[in-house]
């Protein structure tokens, strides 16, 4: 015969409410410190709202456990976007709502990372969330939701005047670097129409948005980089390199940009990379920086029309 842990788990997997109750009513005194965890944590991550109800009425189940995965009950509902499951945890006081997972993912952030803009929405309504906490590597929600292309998550966040957008990683990325680095075309123009944006905080080594976007060939976010005033063009990394000369370092094309150093540099990256990378390959790369280049040197000719444009 089956045991009561496993009888009640696979009553719990299966949704059937009236034999899980039936085994808890008909054991009063069995310790369900762990098999009642776990079984919170199958009907959060199946949804069985009911079942749920019933689990968090009994005492002896501690709804702040971790599972196996080093997740907690609430983390889990906010990954699978179970709304109705969340609004009850929610309303319960004793759901720790920012408590970590073992990797430091809070529910918010796990919500902004799976997309689910619902899920969002309750937590950013919700005045025991802390919006702005973050992972060990200090990575925000914020800054998952740009990293991922959720836009819609990154307009709420935006919205909400408590959001920390300048809030920065380990290695210095905000979320605004990070969506350049990405190529989040739409993100990008987001934040730049934010005016709390700081379009140019530095990483860690010195590299600024347009540094790294010329660096890896994000031709049309340089453009909107360059049309936007508050960009400093003459900004300079820890390396001593203004953002221009990142994409010659990175082509090696020969442009008259007042850097012949740099060039000089370029072309002995280009004879180093060509001993790894095909010649399609190179040629394609080489051909992205040419545009983001004319760019530049359209920039340098009239900064005043290039950002008309």
């Amino acid at each position: 015969m089956k045991g009561l842990d496993e009888r009640l788990h696979s009553a719990c997997s299966k949704g059937d409410i009236e034999t899980v109750k039936q085994l808890l009513l008909n054991n009063p005194q069995k310790d369900l410190q762990f098999i009642g965890s776990t079984l919170l944590d199958i009907a959060c991550r199946k949804g069985y709202i009911e079942i749920v109800k019933l689990l968090l009425n009994d005492g002896r189940i501690d709804v702040n456990k971790l599972n196996g995965n080093g997740g907690t009950v609430f983390s889990i509902a906010c990954e699978r976007g179970h709304i109705e499951v969340i609004k009850l945890l929610l309303n319960d006081q004793r759901v720790d709502v920012n408590q970590t997972r073992n990797t430091g993912q809070t529910p918010l952030l796990i919500a902004c990372q799976q997309g689910h803009i619902g899920v969002v929405k309750l937590l950013l309504n919700n005045p025991r969330v802390d919006i702005n906490q973050a992972t060990f590597n200090h990575w925000s929600p914020l800054y998952i939701a740009c990293y991922s292309g959720h836009i819609e998550i990154v307009k709420l966040l935006l919205n909400d005047k408590r959001i920390d957008v300048n809030k920065a990683d380990n290695d210095g990325y905000t979320a605004f670097w990070i969506a350049c680095l990405s190529e989040r075309i739409e993100i990008v123009k987001l934040l730049l129409n934010n005016q709390r944006t700081n379009i140019n905080i530095s990483s860690a080594d010195g590299k600024a948005p347009l540094h790294i976007s010329c660096k890896f060939g994000r031709v049309e976010i340089v453009q909107l980089l360059l049309n936007d005033q508050r960009i400093d063009v003459n900004k300079v990394d820890n390396d001593d390199q203004t953002q221009g000369v990142e994409c010659i370092l990175a082509s090696g094309s020969e442009v008259n940009l007042n850097y012949q150093l740099e060039i000089q540099i370029a072309r002995e990256r280009q004879n180093t990379e060509q001993g790894w990378e095909s010649e399609e390959n190179f040629q394609e790369r080489k051909n992205v920086y040419k545009n983001i280049v004319e760019l530049l040197e359209s920039f340098q000719r009239n900064p005043n029309e290039t950002r008309l444009n």
